[in-house]
Parts: structure tokens; sequence; C-alpha cells
């Protein structure tokens, strides 16, 4: 029995769906709520970090500017210095030359060998000028000369820095561009007694007070600029306008990242009490950039994990509902004709195993009343099949006598014996047992005979031809069936003058065969064939016999016999002949079709 696949969801499909999106969304929900708290936590950690990469910059720069102020004081407050400065007040000019020598000689130690500073000039009141550094001299040079004089001497606190740029003097001695430019201190230089003796003159190379500026590599993006009080900038030197500063200024010189125009977050620090300052400055999107592969890496590995859970998921349901499915799978293998025990299922599970103890004694109880329902429907069957041939017997007795009853009118007494001796071989046949299906090679004898009492009958005007294969020979027929055909046959081809023609052929296939009886006569009207198809199918639908009268059997009964024993499985067909008289096919499937 075929068995009619049923759609709609099943219990594994619907766990795993349900486990499926249940994970989805909570793996969606925890990687947004942790990509979002982990990116303001990335995103304040570099900011952090940049901050502290900023200041490290400013005190790098201060600690310079301040060994620039160490050196200022250890010259100002030098006996040995001070000792030369006096020794020189009235003396002649031999001896003033020797002593600005000696005073050289001092700086000259001051500086060496480790030169934490580039250049010092000694301006005394007497219009000389030591230089000790990178430019040794020992000159005639005032420092009223100098650019930051006149500056000096208008402050309070006696002491200037500011960023003096390229020095050409000096600027001969080092390649390094930034090394040509420098930072100056210049100071008022007074004696123990308060006294002022003269002007101290500190330069330093710009990239060494940058060095850690410009050793700064940039790793999210970020610009590391160096500002003098002007707001002119020293690092990085760069074409075109500079919005950095005025954005740091229009902020106030924030100390912690704050987010300025253009989506530029800046943060400021002041190096010392130069006026210098030191800016970090960052785009938003630069930033998020930097902290996006650990976003994307950790969407990834979230990736991973759900398809690992929804896998395991997979196997979770599958483990889960195996046994139903084993249950689903052996009810629907369940054949009504022939019911078998269930097999056990493993489940340690109760409910499961409760449920397959339920069916299988539902499938004990409905074995016994199907093994029941069977008996009755082939007890049916024989009945129906018994009655049908109760009819076929007298029927075709009655044919036979009016038969005979013509030939007798007519005087042909030796064809009446051979005709009797014929009947005598077909009723044998007929009644010789109850079976209801019989090997075409039987069916064929028998039909034999009666076509020849048919051949009697009609005094040569009739002839039979008989075509089968020998293939077809075992195939099961119901009995009768081809007898009844050739009858009907013959009855409807004598309507018309003579010569009658009935013929008989079969062919057969590797899956089917069918049988044809073909005769000259008037062939199949369009309302015959409606009429005897609306009859075949209203037996087909409702699964109900006709009362049939014994001279109207013919075709429709040998119809009702191949659907009792068949159901829809046979060939049963009503054609017409292409040069005239009608034709009737039946036949069906080879598969253990014998008898």
């Amino acid at each position: 029995m075929k068995k009619r696949r049923t759609r709609g969801k099943t219990v594994r499909g619907t766990l795993l769906r349900t486990y499926t999106v249940l994970i989805l969304f909570s793996f969606i929900a925890l990687a947004t709520a942790f990509s979002l708290i982990h990116a303001n936590r990335a995103r304040n950690e570099v900011l952090n970090t940049l901050r502290q990469q900023t200041q490290a910059a400013a005190a790098a720069a201060d600690r310079e500017i301040d060994q620039m102020r160490t050196m200022a004081m250890n010259i100002t407050y030098s006996t040995r210095l001070q000792d030369r400065l006096y020794l020189r007040r009235g003396s002649s000019s031999g001896e003033v030359s020797e002593e600005a020598d000696k005073l050289a000689m001092i700086l000259s130690l001051i500086v060496f060998p480790n030169r934490p500073i580039d250049q010092i000039n000694l301006y005394t009141k007497d219009g000389i000028c030591v230089s000790s550094g990178l430019h040794n001299e020992v000159a005639a040079d005032s420092a009223e000369t100098r650019p930051w004089y006149r500056q000096l001497t208008e402050q309070e606190n006696h002491q200037i820095l500011f960023f003096s740029g390229r020095d050409e003097k000096l600027s001969k001695y080092v390649t390094d561009s930034y090394g040509r430019e420098f930072v100056t201190l210049a100071m008022e230089n007074f004696d123990n007694f308060g006294n002022s003796c003269g002007y101290i003159e500190i330069k330093q190379r710009i990239s060494r007070i940058l060095s850690a500026v410009t050793a700064y590599q940039p790793a999210f993006g970020e610009t590391l600029s160096f500002y003098d009080r002007e707001g002119n900038r020293i690092y990085p030197r760069e074409p075109g306008e500079d919005t950095v500063y005025a954005a740091a200024e229009s902020l106030c010189w924030p100390e912690e990242f704050t987010a300025a125009d253009g989506g530029i977050l800046i943060c400021s620090i002041p190096a010392g009490r130069g006026g210098f300052r030191t800016v970090m400055s960052i785009r938003e999107a630069d930033l998020f950039g930097s902290f996006r592969a650990q976003i994307v890496t950790i969407l990834l590995i979230t990736l991973g994990t759900l398809i690992l859970t929804v896998l395991a998921s997979v196997l979770v349901s599958r483990r889960i509902t195996r046994p139903l499915a084993d249950i689903c799978d052996q009810v629907g293998r369940i054949e009504l004709e022939h019911p078998e025990p269930l097999p056990e299922v493993d489940s340690d599970i109760r409910e499961i195993q409760t449920l397959h103890s339920s069916f299988s004694r539902m499938q004990s109880t409905l074995s016994g009343n199907v093994a029941k329902l069977l008996e009755l429907q082939n007890q049916e069957m024989q009945s129906r099949m018994l009655a049908l041939q109760a009819q076929m017997n007298p029927h075709f007795l009655f044919n036979s006598l009016q038969a005979i009853q013509a030939m007798a009118d007519e005087g042909m007494d030796a064809e009446i014996a051979e005709m009797c001796q014929s009947m005598a071989g077909i009723l044998r046949y007929i009644s010789s047992d109850s079976a209801q299906l019989v090997p075409l090679e039987k069916e064929i004898k028998h039909t034999k005979e009666y076509l020849r009492c048919m051949e009697i009958r009609y005094q040569g005007d009739l002839t039979c031809e008989v075509e089968i294969p020998d293939e077809m020979n075992p195939v099961p027929v119901p009995k009768l069936c081809v007898q009844l055909l050739a009858e009907n046959a013959i009855k409807f081809t004598t309507t018309q003058r003579p010569p009658y023609r009935i013929r008989i052929e079969g062919s057969v296939t590797e899956d089917s065969y069918e049988l044809r009886i073909r005769d000259n006569g008037p062939g199949f009207g369009q309302e015959t064939l409606d009429a005897l198809g609306e009859q075949m199918e209203e037996i087909r639908r409702t699964a109900t016999l006709p009362s049939l009268k014994i001279n109207g059997m013919g075709i429709l009964h040998v119809y009702i016999r191949f659907f009792l024993l068949y159901g829809d499985h046979f060939v049963f067909r009503l054609e017409n002949n292409p040069d005239g008289g009608a034709c009737v096919v039946i036949g069906g499937d080879r598969d253990g079709q014998t008898v």
C-alpha cells in the first residue's frame, strides 16, 4: 500500500527553529551590548593612552627647558666665573684678554664633555662675548645688539624663553633640519652681591627639545603638534593652514580629549613656563578605525560561537526527537493489509516510552481488526463473483439453446451434434471449479471452442482469428471474460450483412499486457460510448454493482469483474477500428500475474 506523505511541521524542525531563533537573538543582543561597551571602553583607553603620550612628550620638552634653566643658574652661581668677572674689573687690556680666555675655558668645562646645552653665550658689561658649545669664540659683542635685550630689560623677572628660529652661525654645525632652529633662554647675570654683571644666552636645538615629539609614531592616525607662545607651529612642518591651534584655543586648551568642529578630538598639555604647548589631535573616524578590527574580531568569534551553538542545538534536537521520528516512521509504514508489530525505540524519556507503548497496543488491536475486515471483504468479493458467474451460466445456456433451435429449423442435424459436443466441453469448463482467475491459455482454449460453435451456426459467414504470444499464456484473467467479449462482438456484428470477422490478438511488454477483441460490425456509437463510460465511472466512484439482465450483460459485466478483482489497476478501453468495427481492450500489469 503506497503511503502518502503528510505536509506540516516536524517536532525536530520546530525545536531547531525555536532554539536557533532564541540563540540568534541572544547572541545578537549580547554581541551588540558587548561591542558597544567594549567600543566605549576601548575608546576611553585609547584616548587615555594618547593623553599620557602627549603628557610624556610635553614632559620631555619640559625637561630640556628645565635643563636650560638649570645651566643658567649654574653659571650664575658659579664662584669661579664670578671670581673671573670680579678680577676683570679695573684690569689692563692684556689682563682682560687673559681673563676672557680663562672665562671661556671655564665655560667649556661646564658644557663639555656631556654638553647638555648646545650653546652658551656670556655677555659682560664691557662688551665682550664669550661663546662655548657648537661655536667657541671670545669676541667683542654687546648684549644690546641681541633681539631679546630690550624685552628682557623691560621685564621684572629678568628672564625670557622663546623660539628664536634659525641661527645662521650655529646651523652650519648641524645637518638636521630641526637642528638648525633653536630655543633661546636669555637672562640677566648677577654677582653674589646682587649687582648686574652681564647677560647669559643659552641656546638649545629644537630637535633636542622635541626629541620625544619627533620620535613619536602615530598608532591611530593621530597628530602630535608643538607650538610656541605666539601660536606658531614648530612641529610638524606641513603645508596649508593649521586649524588645530585655533580649535584648541577655542576649547580653552583642554587637557582631556574634547570634541571640536569637524569631528576632531583635541588634547593640549602646556610645556612649563616657556609658553610652549603640545597638542594631540585625532579624528573620531580614525579613532573608531583603531578598534574596528577588535569589534570585527569579536563579531567573528560571536558568529563562530553561534554556528557551534546552532550545531549543538541540532544535535540536541535530533537526540531528543529521534525516538519520536522513529515512532512516526514506523506508524507511517504500517500496512493495513499486513500489519506488523512496532519495533522497540531506544529512548529513556518516559513520555516517549508511554507513547510507543500506546501505539503498540493500538497497532495490535488494529492488526486483529484488519484481519477480520480483510476476511469479510474477501468473502464479500467471492459472493459477488459467484453471483455474477451464476448469472453467466444461464446466459450461456440461453444463447446456445437459441442457436440450436435456429439450426434445427434449418435441418442441420450433423452440425447440431457437433455443436452439442462443443457445448458439453464449454459447460464442463464453466462448472469445473469456483476459481475466479484462470490462465489466459485456458481461457483462449475455451473461447476457441465457443467460436467453433458459432462458425458452425453461421455456416461459413463467420471467420475467427486468434493470435496470442506464448509469453501471455500464464497471465491470469477473469474466467469467461474473453468468451463473453467475443460473444458480445458476434452479437452486434451479425446485425448487418455477412461476412463476419472476429479477431483476438494480444501484445505484451516487460511490465504489462493487453488483449484486443476486434470485429467488423457497426462499431460503437458516441451515445453508447458515453453511456458505458458513465456507468463505468459510477462503478469506480461508488464501488456498487448495478443490476444486469441476462440480455444486457456483455461489456459491462466483464468490466465489473475486472474492477472487483483488480481495483483500479487494470486496462479497459472501448475503441473503434480505423477501418470500421469495434475493439475492446483489456489488460493490466504483469508483475506477479501468474496462476
